[in-house]
């Protein structure tokens, strides 16, 4: 079987989760390869798998993203036109920055006329897609989990060791975000209700790389002069991940409106409890993990809401290895491949 996937490995860095999928469906025999013009002239594929089509949305020039979007439909009706499914991995209900609702609303319905099926990350994530496109009811769609990061990312500095290389207080409880920065993650509204917080042995750990030069100068400036609140907003290389996560009691993710989030799992892969929204895949997460792992909240994230969390949190609440078994891409790459299988014999 042959796989043209967008993206397949080379964003890696920025997300492994297409990489950890990719190379574990090339172990079961599948001949996964990174979409590209060429590949697509030269190659007669079986299936194109596509994971963000909105990604075409997310720049300010209009005219860029007009092209761009032509471009990708007439890519998807030629390919489709010479026998090739097209699936959809959901990965969000529309472009995070939302910058062309109108413009988003009529690429979205053409580009979902082309498809051939779908796969949600969760059953939650599933009905919220067939509620917004209730169209897609007509074809396949499955239901695939977000796999766990543990075989990608080091995990060999501990917590006392994270800390005093960060130089905070072993003693102190640490609340952090640790990711991509981008406007809906919310982290001004976090650094606005952290401020709220009298403890003095309470303390907000921001890692991560601003989208833009701007949103960096706000989260700067909401910072400034609050000595509790330790930034280093940057890339962070792989080996240094498990520096910013392990130096945490509780990772937090306030995002106004998500369907996913591989922030969440990769806080999860290393044995460190989350407080989300009560929104998406997480009211999911938490039935199949519990409480003491996947913290939610429901409405506006408060400073009351989240000192109740962190009063939770214990070390003897440490995450079990074998808990996230079921999130192992081992388990997940065969689960694709059925999909990828269904849709080769279907008639849709």
């Amino acid at each position: 079987m042959r796989v043209l996937a967008w993206p397949a490995f080379k964003n890696k860095n920025e997300n492994p989760y297409n990489w950890l999928l990719s190379t574990h469906l090339v172990n079961i025999g599948v001949m996964v390869e990174e979409f590209s013009i060429n590949r697509l002239v030269q190659g007669k594929f079986d299936i194109l798998h596509i994971n963000w089509p909105d990604a075409v949305l997310n720049n300010k020039n209009r005219i860029i993203v007009y092209i761009k979007s032509l471009i990708l439909l007439i890519i998807l009706i030629s390919i489709k036109m010479r026998g090739t499914k097209i699936l959809w991995t959901v990965h969000n209900l529309h472009s995070h920055e939302n910058y062309y609702p109108r413009f988003e609303k009529w690429y979205m319905s053409k580009f979902i006329s082309l498809i051939d099926g779908h796969i949600s990350l969760s059953e939650e994530g599933k009905k919220a897609l067939l509620n917004i496109y209730p169209i897609l009811k007509r074809m396949p769609g499955f239901v695939v989990p977000h796999g766990n990061y543990r075989e990608i990312y080091p995990n060999k500095v501990d917590r006392d060791e994270s800390r005093i290389f960060l130089d905070i207080p072993l003693k102190a409880k640490v609340v952090s975000f640790v990711g991509q920065i981008r406007p809906y993650k919310n982290l001004e509204k976090l650094i606005k209700v952290f401020k709220e917080i009298s403890d003095e042995n309470v303390y907000l750990l921001v890692a991560g790389k601003p989208s833009d030069v701007q949103l960096g100068e706000i989260i700067k400036y909401e910072a400034s002069k609050f000595d509790k609140i330790i930034l280093f907003l940057d890339f962070i290389p792989d080996n240094m991940l498990q520096i910013y996560v392990n130096a945490s009691d509780l990772m937090i993710f306030p995002y106004g409106e998500i369907l996913n989030s591989g922030s969440a799992f990769m806080a999860l892969t290393f044995n460190c409890p989350i407080m989300v929204p009560s929104v998406g895949a997480f009211k999911e997460l938490k039935d199949i993990l519990g409480g003491n792992y996947v913290i939610t909240y429901d409405g506006e994230l408060t400073a009351e809401k989240l000192v109740m969390a962190i009063k939770e949190i214990t070390k003897e609440k440490v995450l079990e290895k074998h808990v996230l078994e079921e999130f192992e891409w081992n388990k997940i790459a065969p689960k694709v491949l059925n999909v990828y299988k269904y849709l080769l014999k279907s008639s849709y």
